[in-house]
């Protein structure tokens, strides 16, 4: 059984069946079914009836169902992730890093070479 984060609504009460059929997610609880576009791609999405977060959506084309992870609570049967999650901190990089000020030279020197080239390589033609 899945419940919604925010308010606690059970929302589908048998999870297996939905995922092996996904024509069968209107037979959730508490739920209400709306059309709408994830990455211009037409999906149904599966709103919580008490608080209408999206805790669900069925791509169109093909059927498929997934459940929306960070709005609800999944069930405990269910295998979890065997993944380790490793925090990445990185460095700021300042506004007068060595690195910074390369890139800002190379930039120059390819803009003005641009505009000069051509220039020159027409006055000295004419000549």
């Amino acid at each position: 059984m899945y419940q919604c984060k925010k308010c606690k609504t059970e929302i589908f009460l048998n999870e297996h069946t939905i995922s092996q059929n996904p024509l069968s997610f209107s037979d959730c609880v508490n739920t209400n079914i709306k059309e709408g576009h994830r990455a211009a791609l037409p999906v149904l999405e599966i709103q919580c009836k008490m608080c209408h977060s999206v805790v669900g959506i069925v791509h169109t084309n093909p059927m498929l169902f997934c459940a929306d992870e960070d709005a609800v609570v999944l069930p405990t049967a269910l295998p979890t992730n065997n993944f380790e999650v490793k925090d990445v901190k990185e460095e700021p990089m300042e506004c007068g890093s060595k690195s910074q000020h390369t890139s800002n030279v190379v930039t120059a020197v390819l803009y003005f070479g641009s505009i000069f080239v051509p220039v020159v390589t027409a006055l000295l033609a004419a000549n």
